[in-house]
């Protein structure tokens, strides 16, 4: 008990720093020493230095906290039929005021708009013209999108 309360709050704070979530440090500095508990209880090895054991347990807990907290890639979405594009379609009373508005625009953005909106190309379509992946023809086309609506947002005022 004397170990918990010398180590519980710079535990946390060690913990708290690598997964910027309180909530989540708690359950990984309480994971850590229930773990290093079972350890003494279960093991015949005394340990030397029970507070280093104590943080590469945290360390390991981290490391898991991590790999369980797997990320999705954007390729990964596109592949499984996910288009960036669709969450940002603009309705079709606005397309015209919007190519209207495109030659403004960066000549990037530019271009990806006129191949989606006016030569109606698919994201695949139009990686394959870029000569780019799908998922950065989406992200260029969310941004593109972004730049509009600014410039929309600027001409409207």
């Amino acid at each position: 008990m004397a170990l918990f309360e010398s180590e519980k709050d710079a535990l946390f704070r060690f913990i708290y720093l690598k997964v910027s979530d309180r909530n989540e440090a708690l359950d990984l500095t309480q994971e850590t020493f229930v773990k290093l508990w079972s350890y003494i209880k279960d093991g015949d090895v005394t340990l030397r230095n029970i507070r280093a054991f104590l943080y590469r347990i945290a360390r390991n807990a981290i490391i898991d906290y991590y790999r369980k907290k797997k990320s999705v890639s954007l390729d990964q979405m596109v592949e499984e039929g996910y288009d960036l594009a669709d969450t940002v379609q603009p309705d079709h009373e606005t397309i015209p005021e919007m190519l209207r508005l495109v030659p403004d625009l960066h000549p990037e953005h530019h271009e990806i708009l006129i191949l989606r909106y006016h030569n109606d190309m698919s994201i695949p379509e139009i990686a394959s013209i870029l000569k780019i992946s799908n998922a950065f023809a989406s992200v260029k086309l969310f941004r593109a999108h972004n730049a509009l609506k600014k410039l929309i947002g600027s001409n409207s005022s």
